[in-house]
């Protein structure tokens, strides 16, 4: 990546403020007395706001590469399940968004008899989210993915990996 990319990142200047508020979020809740179910379903909630304003960055950097979507999260580092970090990062936004319409849908197939309704990007996020768990809840799998992504309940680690992986799908790129 020339140097000219890196200094005109505006997409990740404007993620930065967002995570920076989602991390004093994710901080304050952490540091109520009663971390209790409200507080870790708040959480969860956050690290969903996180993790969107991170996928709007992987599909900005993605298009300015001039790569397709496929390319890009399979570009870098897998983690422990075989995913890479921003396809983790894509699967829990998509979750964050989604997971009511796809718990209504399911309800509807089972309040009318039928199977489980099919749906490719549900089962994609999920069994995303699912091997970068591991070992962790899957109740905060929203939380529990950014700990398993950053060692902390917190989006600033995030910021140099991400950049790491702009750089490599402008590496990639012919000049």
């Amino acid at each position: 990546m020339n140097s000219e990319h890196e200094k005109l990142d505006l997409d990740l200047m404007q993620l930065e403020p967002i995570l920076r508020v989602v991390d004093e979020i994710l901080a304050s809740l952490q540091r109520e007395t009663s971390w209790n179910e409200g507080a870790r379903d708040l959480s969860d909630y956050w690290a969903g706001v996180g993790f969107v304003a991170c996928q709007r960055y992987l599909v900005a950097v993605t298009a300015r590469a001039g790569v397709k979507r496929k390319q890009a999260l399979d570009a870098g580092p897998k983690l422990h399940g075989g995913s890479t970090m921003v396809s983790i990062i894509n699967a829990a936004a998509n979750a964050w968004k989604h997971e009511s319409e796809w718990r209504e849908e399911l309800q509807r197939a089972l309040n009318d008899g039928k199977e489980e309704p099919q749906n490719r990007r549900r089962d994609q996020a999920l069994d995303a989210l699912d091997g970068a768990l591991g070992e962790y809840e899957w109740e905060y799998k929203l939380a529990n993915a950014l700990y398993a992504l950053c060692g902390e309940i917190a989006f600033s680690p995030l910021k140099s990996r991400l950049t790491g992986w702009r750089d490599t799908l402008f590496a990639d790129q012919p000049a």
